[in-house]
């Protein structure tokens, strides 16, 4: 009987554990379990964006990039001015080479696609980077110096959303 009840507890134990580690990993707090789960990655949407969709979508939006001193702060570096109106569309590659291929040092996603389905439907997936995320939120509380807390993975993120008419 007590063999029984130890047996149990153990087994019960081990299986918390499984299941603790497959939930770790799947959120991406175990990097080594998170790539042989392929958690680590972002859904692939079929998107393959190329320069030339980049410098499609600066023409088609009238979007100025240019570069900024090496201290800017976060907060800082990102700035709008003047306004135009923009009637035209834009493709899902051309919406995805926009995000990546821009070169902003604080960017909070990588290896982003963005689809538009013809249904109406958008999805979008990508990473957070939670480091350049944290340290736009730290700059614009202007916090003082505290211990940072530091986050071992970025999660991957997809989203979808029904076009409201």
């Amino acid at each position: 009987m007590v063999k029984g009840i130890i047996t149990a507890v153990i087994t019960f134990i081990v299986l918390l554990l499984v299941a603790a580690v497959l939930v770790m990993g799947y959120l991406g707090i175990m990097p080594g379990v998170s790539s042989l789960m392929g958690s680590d990655k972002p859904r692939d949407l079929g998107i393959t964006a190329t320069s030339q969709d980049y410098q499609t979508m600066v023409t088609k939006s009238g979007v100025t990039v240019s570069a900024l001193p090496s201290d800017t702060l976060p907060a800082d570096s990102l700035t709008f001015s003047g306004s135009r109106v923009v009637n035209t569309f834009y493709t899902s590659e051309e919406l995805t080479a926009f995000v990546n291929q821009t070169d902003y040092k604080y960017k909070p996603v990588k290896n982003f696609q963005v689809r538009i389905n013809s249904d109406g439907t958008v999805e979008c997936s990508g990473i957070f980077d939670i480091k350049v995320i944290q340290d736009l939120k730290d700059t614009k509380k202007k916090k003082k110096k505290k211990k940072k807390k530091t986050y071992k993975s970025n999660p991957r993120f997809y989203y979808r959303q029904q076009r409201q008419l």
